[in-house]
């Protein structure tokens, strides 16, 4: 009972990734915490590893493993922060046995449609859900399908145009998805993520202005 699921493509894993999924899943299915080191490459030290929390260790309890970009995601609730986080499992280290403490977040996850949390999250980046409306040309309809699955609910707008109405944990990812059409692509409302929206844009043209 390996509860994984597949997002986009799959690329090759080295025997370390492997193996570590190896010990999550054995966790997944023993009901127990896992603990492990986590680190990110840093251009100031370069490209050596800099570790989060000082290089304390995380404990968390793992419930499922996605892929992502050719990415292996391990998607577990953090007790610590009260709520569930993705952490890639190739920049996971020192993952050992399961740990003898029970998984929290029990109840949380039963909540939640992990089959549907991908089309919620952009590129694995967390934040606040907001449920949008976006109107896209009828062109890009294989595009939605593609990211919200193929029940998404497309409801025509003009005849040049259809919209979605769709939950989305807003964050960079997604308004640089949303910036991939142009003006093909319109995010309708709530207000917040419009505003959200005009920020990125204006932010990134203002990085492409001539100095003086």
């Amino acid at each position: 009972n390996r509860q994984a699921y597949v997002a986009e493509r799959v690329r090759s894993m080295n025997d370390s990734v492997v193996r570590d999924a190896d010990r999550i899943h054995e966790a997944i299915n023993k009901d127990l915490k896992i603990g492990f080191r986590y680190f990110h490459y840093s251009p100031a030290t370069g490209n050596e590893k800099r570790y989060s929390k000082s290089g304390n260790q995380y404990i968390v309890s793992p419930y499922a493993l996605l892929w992502n970009n050719g990415n292996y995601y391990l998607y577990a609730y953090d007790s610590e922060k009260q709520k569930f986080r993705y952490f890639r499992v190739d920049r996971m280290e020192n993952i050992g046995n399961p740990l003898p403490y029970r998984r929290d977040g029990r109840e949380a996850y039963q909540e939640k449609n992990i089959t549907n949390q991908k089309a919620k999250v952009f590129d694995m980046f967390s934040g606040t859900e907001y449920t949008v409306r976006i109107r896209f040309r009828n062109e890009l309809a294989d595009a939605v399908v593609d990211h919200f699955g193929k029940d998404v609910g497309m409801f025509p707008y003009d005849d040049e145009h259809f919209l979605i109405q769709v939950p989305v944990e807003i964050s960079p990812p997604f308004f640089a998805w949303i910036a991939t059409f142009g003006r093909r692509v319109k995010i309708l409302s709530p207000e917040p993520v419009v505003e959200k929206m005009r920020d990125f844009l204006q932010k990134s043209m203002d990085m492409y202005k001539e100095e003086g």
